[in-house]
């Protein structure tokens, strides 16, 4: 029997390379109350806008909160990265943060903003700014400051993120163009429980001193970083005055606050410890006697930490009851979280009408998130008649409330033309977005455009990066195209064993392309392990998920 025509052609049968769309966003982050700093300081530009000082603050800073406990993500001051490096340490800090953690974040390095008004967003500028022109480009090359503070205020944390920026980079604009520096101001609903410190006021530019020096402004700071001012608005507040007066009064930080709560820099004044029952954790307990006491946000938590097992045995049920308990005390997400276990019959009897009321009522009240599941179920016609209109606005809603999910379903409507013209570039700046505030399906997406040139240039390097991207945030569809990227060479060394690796992983969680690729691997031997056996297993899971060229080549394989 011939090889089937996809197997002759190769790259057909591997890849699979289409776009992705994953509408489940993530519930429920762990809970935890440690203290993590995540520092970057850039002095070398690629486009010769270089800097003095960021890497010397930078490291200044790292030291000084090294000593104070801070864990420091990817072990000290992180230096002179592209724009791919600081989204992934931004994802390395994300990925550690349970709620109730302090976070310090410290960017040193260029900044600019694109927008008018309201609209305005501020974007950290990283190392390989050589394409950026104007500031019409800063989405595509820059990093944006309130995709950073979605990813903290996802994460339930606390904290401070200080942009010692604003410097002297002046970008025209293609359609006014004239040019300007400064920041604009975040969107104080993606930096609830934040405190963001500006190293200048709004439009004026930050003295970047001499080399060999620190920054005016981390001049003033690395003295309040030793302990003996705890309370953070008190720290900055002495920042400014120390800035003001150093500079003559020409350059003036800026703090913008959205605390909820005082906020100190040191754990002097931890919580005492809670009392434990059999089989709790000390995160766990204290969210219990908060939940106890009537704090609604704490039962959401807890629920999140019971719904995923994170230090206490998996138990759905429990988790519905306290996500039952935190909806009805108007904490939002939680009637989303609640509405989840219901859509997939987790804990609770599976009822689709009542997911979708959660929905609505989280979605009404605020939660992004509970926008973007109402969203699905309008697109996928789950419990309502499929409405794609209706699931665009809904996606919309999500996506400008700051869930990143809510960018990558808004995003795959654009790919797809459904309800709204298609359009694949609007579609990839979205799955960008959607990647930058951490989400593995955006990721995903931005990936295979990458790959397939829709909507960006073809980039097998940034095909996949982004894919691995995805597949550490768990992302399968991203693990089997990454796989394949090794598999073919394309963009990163060619790695048999690790292609193998990978696509064992994805058809594990039952992703068929990636079964059908692996019994190939197998059947030809390919990464170190030749096994028909394992061929035929794998290419029949696959075939029985649904992927046809599966089925072709197990076929082959008996008829040879």
């Amino acid at each position: 029997m011939p090889l089937p025509a996809a197997v002759r052609k190769g790259r057909g049968f591997i890849a699979l390379l289409g776009l992705i769309v994953a509408l489940v966003a993530v519930w429920g982050p762990a809970q935890a109350q440690d203290r993590y700093a995540l520092i970057i300081g850039i002095n070398d530009y690629e486009s010769g806008n270089d800097l003095y000082n960021p890497v010397r603050d930078a490291r200044d800073v790292a030291d000084r909160l090294g000593k104070l406990g801070y864990t420091l993500v990817g072990g000290g001051a992180q230096i002179d990265l592209t724009r791919a490096e600081l989204l992934d340490q931004v994802d390395a800090l994300a990925r550690r943060l349970r709620p109730g953690d302090m976070v310090f974040v410290y960017f040193a390095g260029h900044g600019s903003y694109f927008g008018d008004g309201a609209q305005a967003e501020t974007y950290l500028i990283p190392k390989d700014d050589r394409a950026l022109r104007y500031r019409e480009d800063l989405p595509e090359q820059a990093v944006k400051l309130t995709a950073l503070l979605g990813r903290l205020h996802e994460a339930q944390v606390t904290g401070v993120v200080v942009i010692d920026a604003c410097r002297n980079l002046r970008l025209p604009s293609r359609q006014t163009g004239g040019t300007s520096t400064g920041l604009a101001m975040p969107n104080g609903r993606a930096a609830t429980g934040l405190l963001v410190a500006y190293s200048a006021d709004i439009g004026e530019e930050a003295a970047d001193g001499r080399a060999g020096a620190n920054s005016r402004f981390a001049a003033a700071l690395l003295p309040r970083l030793d302990g003996s001012v705890d309370r953070v608005d008190d720290i900055f507040m002495l920042v400014r005055r120390d800035v003001r007066l150093a500079s003559g009064g020409r350059q003036n930080p800026m703090v913008a606050s959205y605390l909820t709560a005082p906020l100190y820099l040191t754990a002097a004044l931890a919580p005492a410890p809670a009392t434990l029952l059999p089989g709790e954790t000390q995160d766990s307990a204290r969210k219990r006697e908060a939940c106890e006491a009537g704090n609604a946000a704490a039962c959401n938590d807890l629920g999140a930490i019971h719904e995923a097992g994170r230090g206490v045995p998996q138990d759905h049920a429990r988790a519905a009851i306290l996500f039952e308990r935190a909806c009805d005390g108007d904490v939002f997400v939680a009637c989303r979280n609640l509405g989840i276990l219901h859509l997939y019959g987790r804990g609770v009897a599976r009822d689709v009408e009542r997911a979708f009321a959660l929905f609505e009522t989280a979605c009404s009240g605020g939660s992004a998130l509970g926008c973007n599941s109402l969203g699905y179920m309008y697109r996928d016609g789950v419990g309502v008649a499929p409405d794609d209109v209706r699931a665009v606005a809904l996606y919309q809603s999500a996506c400008d409330g700051g869930s990143a999910e809510g960018c990558s379903s808004l995003g795959f409507m654009y790919a797809e033309g459904r309800a709204v013209p298609r359009d694949d570039t609007r579609a990839a700046r979205l799955y960008d977005q959607a990647c930058q505030g951490g989400s593995a399906p955006g990721c995903a997406n931005l990936g295979f455009a990458y790959a397939n040139a829709r909507g960006v240039p073809h980039d097998d390097r940034r095909a996949a990066s982004t894919l691995r991207r995805a597949c550490d945030g768990n992302d399968v569809a991203a693990c089997s195209g990454l796989a394949f990227h090794y598999d073919a060479g394309l963009g990163v060394e060619r790695d048999l064993p690790r292609a193998l690796y990978l696509y064992r992983r994805a058809c594990d969680a039952d992703f068929g392309p990636a079964c059908g690729n692996l019994g190939r691997m197998y059947a030809e031997g390919r990464g170190g392990i030749a096994n028909l056996s394992l061929a035929r297993t794998a290419l029949r899971r696959g075939c029985a998920l649904g992927y046809p060229y599966a089925c072709e080549y197990e076929a082959y394989l008996n008829d040879r």
